[in-house]
């Protein structure tokens, strides 16, 4: 009764739904039936990640997970002009060890139609009092833009409530692409 399928646009981390994926036992209760991933995505391909700790590729989850919102597909970082399709394999573990059949579970990447800039990779930064850091492209924000990457300026709206951010030694409102990358 499920689609065994998803739709995500390129870049956007989507959650898979329980009208996405489902399984049912009789003997067990759904919530605790558990999905194994036994053919996992490439790294090309992107991966599965719990919202807990959106950058560790899981390779299982309970049902109950599903419901909640907590399992999501997270697209590759390289960018297509092209829809893309990808598939992972399942298997459904029940409350007594029973394991179902292997089952094939299909993700379509429809590619973005904007020429607008998008963040491509943002792991955060976790800091320790009295810390500083830099951020890079190939570590954790990297900005992508079709058509003028050296236009982008980033610029801080919220979220920066103790400390402040620097270019290169001093203060300023925004940054770009390519300070990220010296």
């Amino acid at each position: 009764m499920v689609m065994m399928m998803m739709e995500v646009d390129q870049f956007v981390m989507t959650a898979i739904t329980p009208d996405m994926l489902a399984a049912e036992d009789i003997e067990s209760n759904p919530d605790d039936l558990i999905f194994n991933i036994t053919s996992p995505l490439s790294f090309e391909e992107g991966y599965i990640v719990s919202t807990d700790d959106r950058n560790l590729p899981i390779t299982s989850f309970y049902q109950r997970d599903l419901k909640e919102l907590k399992i999501a597909y997270k697209p590759p970082s390289v960018d297509s002009d092209g829809e893309r399709i990808f598939q992972i394999e399942f298997e459904v573990v029940d409350t007594e060890a029973a394991v179902s059949d292997p089952f094939a579970f299909m993700i379509v990447v429809k590619p973005m139609n904007t020429l607008a800039p998008v963040v491509t990779r943002n792991t955060g930064q976790l800091l320790y009092e009295g810390q500083s850091r830099p951020l890079s492209s190939s570590h954790n924000l990297e900005i992508s833009d079709e058509d003028n990457l050296d236009s982008v300026r980033v610029s801080v709206i919220d979220g920066l409530r103790h400390g402040h951010l620097t270019v290169l030694g001093s203060r300023r409102k925004f940054f770009t692409p390519a300070d990220l990358d010296n």
